[in-house]
């Protein structure tokens, strides 16, 4: 069924996994529509939660949520992901991951933001051209902290970026959205989920 909810899901999910592929991550999964139905039951949920004012920006607490969800799904530990055997090496304590895993969990908070101020109802205003601005401001401040040019000059995500880089990205991803928000508004007050 094409809702708002699985649109901005898809959005999400296809997204991030365009980024494990740039970033040549080890784990780049199937495509959105191509996942078991019980996984895309439980990431609706998720992105549901994460449009509405109890959203998070706690990578490490989304990945715990994400551990416990594929756990729930019949997933354990294994040093390969196999889709068939339900084994994945991420789930671990958040931090045992490395770089690259983290990485998609900050991804995964930025790409939310995005979906739910930019995935609308047909119909529904879009947020005003402040607001695209600031996440154009936003995303520079991403690109200065977690890219770099390859040898052709284009841009593709650093491996060797670390952890407080993107830390510092999303920080200032929240501060910019922080400041386009009317005085006396606070997170999620006012804005259409």
């Amino acid at each position: 069924m094409d809702t708002l909810n699985y649109r901005r899901a898809r959005f999400i999910y296809n997204a991030a996994r365009e980024a494990a592929l740039a970033a040549e991550a080890p784990i780049v999964p199937e495509l959105y529509d191509m996942r078991e139905p019980a996984f895309r039951e439980q990431f609706e949920q998720v992105i549901e939660k994460q449009m509405g004012p109890e959203r998070s920006n706690n990578a490490a607490q989304l990945h715990q949520d994400w551990v416990e969800a594929y756990e729930k799904m019949g997933w354990v530990y294994g040093p390969v992901r196999d889709r068939d055997k339900k084994t994945h090496p991420d789930m671990v304590p958040y931090d045992q991951l490395g770089h690259l895993e983290k990485d998609k969990d900050a991804v995964f908070v930025a790409l939310c933001e995005i979906a739910r101020k930019w995935i609308h109802k047909e119909g529904a205003d879009c947020d005003d051209q402040q607001g695209l601005e600031a996440i154009a401001r936003t995303a520079q401040v991403v690109l200065a902290t977690s890219s770099r040019r390859n040898k052709n000059g284009i841009w593709v995500w650093s491996k060797d970026v670390g952890h407080e880089e993107h830390q510092r990205a999303l920080d200032a991803l929240e501060a910019a959205l922080e400041r386009e928000k009317p005085p006396g508004q606070h997170a999620g007050e006012g804005e259409e989920t």
